[in-house]
């Protein structure tokens, strides 16, 4: 937040994103960016998930999701970039036990621009 207490973005956090829903997570979150008014300092948002998606997956998922959904006119503004996606070497399963599974860390910039 600034100094005048707005808050500057939204940062959601998932772990292990049900991959189902997040072209719906990704508009809805745009939607917060454009629920504010004009000037204000919300103008991004962003979803960090851990996912066992390489890149190309998530970016060929969302395609499909995209050419699936009714199209929407309010659907126009909205604005997304995988703004990062980084690998994690290890990571431990629900048993705490070490795993050569790929796992990563993915950052989902969101817009929505009128």
């Amino acid at each position: 937040t600034g100094r005048r207490g707005v808050p500057a973005h939204v940062v959601e956090f998932k772990r292990g994103s049900r991959h189902q829903h997040l072209l719906k997570d990704l508009i809805r979150l745009a939607y917060v960016c454009e629920s504010v008014g004009e000037r204000t300092r919300l103008e991004t948002n962003y979803l960090v998930f851990t996912t066992s998606q390489t890149r190309e997956q998530l970016c060929k998922m969302l395609h499909e999701q995209e050419r699936e959904r009714p199209k929407q006119s309010v659907d126009k503004g909205v604005r997304y970039t995988l703004a990062r996606y980084q690998q994690i070497d290890h990571w431990m399963n629900p048993s705490f036990e070490m795993t050569s599974k790929p796992l990563a860390v993915a950052v989902f910039e969101v817009r929505f621009k009128a």
